[in-house]
């Protein structure tokens, strides 16, 4: 799902700021990335995958949704991610 510059934005305000950081921190994009890596997506399909968990850690949507929408726009089944979500709900959510 897609969401506006300023649904983000109020989103992101919402949150404390020791979260932020957390979202913000380059230790959390990295994780991030290596996982993305993990599951096979391509640099591109990474780039809409990692916006999906974004929304996720803002709040704007649960992470299952995000993995559900990750699937569909990769054109696989949600086996395929299953080690993604488990990797993020072990480390970061």
């Amino acid at each position: 799902m897609t969401f506006t510059r300023e649904q983000q934005k109020e989103a992101y305000k919402k949150l404390s700021p020791e979260v932020q950081d957390f979202v913000m921190s380059i230790e959390t994009a990295e994780l991030i990335e290596n996982y993305l890596k993990e599951a096979g997506l391509s640099e591109e399909q990474s780039i809409d995958a990692d916006s999906e968990i974004l929304y996720a850690l803002y709040g704007l949507q649960p992470l299952s949704t995000a993995i559900a929408n990750i699937t569909k726009l990769n054109n696989k089944n949600a086996e395929d991610f299953s080690e993604l979500k488990l990797n993020l709900e072990k480390t970061i959510f």
